[in-house]
């Protein structure tokens, strides 16, 4: 569950970067850019409940910088898991995005923010609903 999550948030956060959904022609042509995805490449790091190997998605450009799972880390910084606790304690987008600014330091906008709480708490409702 950890790992189709954080791949989740990691695409939500190509789509964020993007300015488009993974798949929508209207709305690549709508961002007018040149950029767009490809592909993704395996990346094995440690969490707290072991080893965990996500896929994360990258562009033509080379511009996609994760903050998930940040480029040359091997360990996941557990901002997902502040996201979705935060977000579960009942605190709003705007007050996760200045948590994250103040408190961790990192700069994550609200569309992500939302999109990783909704990506997350879509796995987590599969989890808990399995037989």
């Amino acid at each position: 569950m950890l790992q189709a999550s954080i791949t989740r948030g990691l695409n939500a956060e190509m789509d964020a970067h993007l300015g488009y959904e993974s798949g929508d022609r209207n709305g690549k042509a709508a961002a007018g850019t040149d950029n767009h995805r490809n592909g993704t490449y395996p990346k094995t790091v440690d969490s707290n409940y072991g080893p965990v190997t996500v896929d994360v998605p990258r562009d033509r450009a080379g511009t996609f910088l994760p903050t998930m799972v940040p480029k040359g880390s091997r360990r996941l910084t557990d901002v997902d898991d502040m996201i979705v606790s935060l977000y579960a304690g009942g605190m709003t987008i705007r007050d996760i995005q200045h948590h994250m600014a103040t408190a961790m330091r990192v700069d994550i906008s609200h569309e992500t923010i939302s999109a990783v709480t909704d990506a997350v708490l879509d796995e987590v409702m599969v989890w808990q609903n399995r037989q």
